[in-house]
């Protein structure tokens, strides 16, 4: 299905994305420290096309304002504002800010153990 084939795509960029921004802080020098960073970003901004079109396809067009409205409300409750907090108790609590960060790039894990059993919630099912 459809719905299936976005995860799927979104689990696959997440997972490309995931060692570069890991890797970025690692790096011993900017240039390829902004080398893995940008390439990272880049994958991991790339998965909004494919979840946006996920929550467009899996609700009745009637629905879909609240549905997109629904998810970015949850997005900024449960990312952008607890966030901060979390990354700076982590950075108290963590000798160093590179191993805070690579602990906070770690948390993109979750999205693909979530997403890639979406996708395989979604596949199509034989006899149904």
């Amino acid at each position: 299905s459809i719905l299936a084939a976005a995860l799927v795509v979104a689990v696959v960029l997440a997972a490309l994305a995931w060692p570069l921004c890991y890797f970025a802080f690692w790096a011993r020098s900017y240039k390829y420290f902004f080398i893995f960073m940008a390439s990272g970003q880049f994958l991991a901004f790339a998965t909004i096309s494919p979840i946006n079109g996920v929550l467009l396809w899996s609700v009745e067009p009637r629905d879909r304002t609240l549905s997109m409205a629904l998810a970015v409300v949850l997005m900024h409750l449960l990312g952008d504002v607890p966030s901060p907090i979390i990354v700076g108790a982590a950075l108290q609590a963590l000798p160093s800010r590179s191993q805070t960060m690579m602990y906070v790039v770690a948390w993109i894990g979750w999205c693909l153990l979530f997403w890639g059993l979406a996708a395989r919630l979604a596949r199509p099912r034989p006899g149904r």
